[in-house]
């Protein structure tokens, strides 16, 4: 038994599918179409699993004893077939006799059990074609299959327990059985009518089951062609590029992902480098960049400035200035009454009157009298304004009126009133709409929401500026804006600083293939996201193929 130990061993050093498809063909006698679908999925499987992961699982046993038939040490007969359990539909009260003479012909209706009977002798006796060996149908739970065959042997009757496991019995070998599939053979088809070995005829129905998996696999290579999308040339020197090149059958779902990925950050980087890179004039483009970020430096110190001007602290100071302004003003109007009290004509004292009587005292000075003191109350003097004499009345008229202005209680009220001026010109001027408007936009300040937010600021200030200007308390003023309203500011000026100092990076490089290659390389990238279905299916395709 050499030899059978030779060839099993041969047969386990063979691909998984071989051996299975030797094993079908000991067990069934044939190797069917459906079979043939199952061995190329073996042939693939086995193909991938060994280039990505050894194969750890055990291969098939391959029993080729069967095939080998033994010298039987005399002569056989079938006696009977009895006890047949879960086979087809077979259930005699009585075994199945065969007779003592050499030729016996069993018949019956259809569905009487003669294919069950044929096929449990052609899987017993090793038969060529033994068909497939059914259980029951109607049966729930149907037991395993067995049955009983009565031989004689050189005339000594013997019995035999059989069922399918045990395969093809040494001692029915030598029974011959002819069949419908037996005449396909040896009457219908055109086939040379000579003897093969089992063992040999096994392998002639393995090289013809090698040529069918290979035309197979041959057809489905083919079939498989590559969809893969074609790289631009623009691009083909880029790190993307060559990766993509590079696809195998090896390659993993997380070396796609991480050559794939594309983000919304990389979106902004690549727009920047681009913008860049289209930039003819880069330092042309940095000044004006930085003018840009200047002038927004400007809107903030401007309503900054506005905002310390009208603090509490100051707003208090400006009340309490013109509060005290009100009270000179009021004590020195009392005095004025008691002063020009029994005048001819009303409103004397009062400010347009005073204007008057500071334009008299200019004319007198510079035009009528230049080197008399104001009033002229001499002997030939005349009014400045009607050009009449003066009366003794009017001359003591005009004389109380200059002491009056000249008067200590005027005068405070005066430098009180100018004082108050003086703080209200402090709190600075805020930009009007059409104002702001122009400033905004030589900022670079488009976007509606941040112009409202700054408009709506500026407002604030206006209002907190009117109500300081006629309040009492500092409890009537109304709020300053919040300082978190212009906050976006501050980080837009370091973008522009820091997108400047990029331009101004560009201008002083000799030549500008770094910034090329940098755009190239995210547009690969970006590129290769795109295609991200289409790479999967590729590996997919190559994984097929192989």
């Amino acid at each position: 038994m050499d030899i059978i130990e030779d060839v099993e061993k041969w047969f386990l050093e063979r691909p998984a599918w071989f051996q299975e498809a030797a094993k079908r063909i000991i067990e069934n006698g044939e190797i069917k179409d459906a079979d043939f679908e199952d061995l190329v999925a073996i042939c693939k499987s086995e193909v991938v699993h060994s280039q990505l992961t050894p194969s750890k699982g055990e291969k098939c046993v391959v029993k080729v004893d069967k095939l080998v038939t033994k010298e039987s040490k005399g002569t056989v007969h079938l006696s009977s077939i009895s006890n047949p359990e879960g086979i087809n539909a077979l259930g005699p009260r009585k075994p199945l006799e065969f007779g003592d003479s050499p030729l016996s012909i069993i018949y019956g209706q259809t569905g009487s059990g003669k294919t069950g009977y044929v096929r449990v002798l052609k899987h017993a006796c090793g038969s060529r074609i033994p068909g497939a060996l059914h259980t029951n149908v109607f049966e729930n739970g149907c037991p395993e299959q067995s049955c009983t065959f009565q031989i004689k042997v050189d005339g000594n009757a013997e019995e035999i327990k059989w069922s399918p496991i045990i395969g093809v019995s040494d001692q029915l070998r030598p029974i011959e059985i002819y069949d419908r599939d037996a005449a396909q053979i040896y009457v219908n088809e055109e086939n040379e009518i000579m003897y093969e070995p089992p063992i040999l005829y096994l392998f002639t129905q393995l090289a013809d089951a090698c040529e069918k998996v290979n035309e197979t696999l041959q057809r489905e290579i083919s079939e498989c062609i590559s969809s893969k999308p074609k790289f631009s040339e623009s691009l083909a020197q880029t790190n993307a590029a060559k990766w993509y090149d590079g696809l195998n059958l090896n390659t993993s779902e997380s070396e796609i992902i991480k050559n794939c990925n594309w983000n919304n950050a990389l979106d902004k980087e690549l727009n920047q480098l681009k913008k860049r890179l289209s930039e003819f004039n880069p330092a042309e483009k940095a000044k004006a960049i930085r003018t840009t970020s200047k002038n927004t430096g400007v809107i903030i110190d401007k309503l900054q400035s506005v905002a310390d001007n009208l603090s509490d602290e100051k707003c208090e100071k400006y009340i309490s200035a013109n509060s005290a302004a009100k009270a000179k003003r009021k004590a020195a109007d009392e005095d004025v009454k008691k002063v020009f009290d029994g005048v001819p004509l009303e409103g004397v004292g009062t400010e347009s009157w005073k204007l008057l009587w500071e334009q008299a005292r200019r004319y007198s000075k510079e035009e009528a009298y230049p080197s008399v003191v104001f009033p002229n109350i001499g002997e030939d003097a005349r009014c400045v304004l009607c050009h009449q004499p003066l009366s003794d009345e009017a001359k003591r008229r005009l004389k109380s009126f200059e002491d009056y202005v000249k008067g200590g209680l005027e005068r405070e009220a005066v430098n009180a009133q100018e004082q108050v001026k003086k703080l209200s010109d402090t709190f600075g001027e805020i930009p009007t709409e059409e104002n702001m408007n122009l400033m905004m936009d030589s900022a670079g300040i488009v976007a509606e929401d941040e112009r409202n937010r700054i408009h709506e600021y500026c407002r604030l200030l206006e209002e907190r500026k009117s109500s300081v200007l006629t309040a009492n308390s500092l409890s009537e003023v109304t709020p300053l804006p919040g300082k978190k309203q212009l906050t976006f500011l501050s980080p837009r000026i370091i973008s522009l600083d820091g997108e400047a100092a990029v331009y101004e990076e560009d201008a002083s490089r000799k030549n500008r293939e770094e910034l090329k290659t940098e755009v190239d390389e995210l547009e690969a990238q970006k590129w290769l996201f795109q295609q991200q279905n289409a790479v999967k299916q590729e590996v997919e395709r190559l994984k097929k193929s192989t």
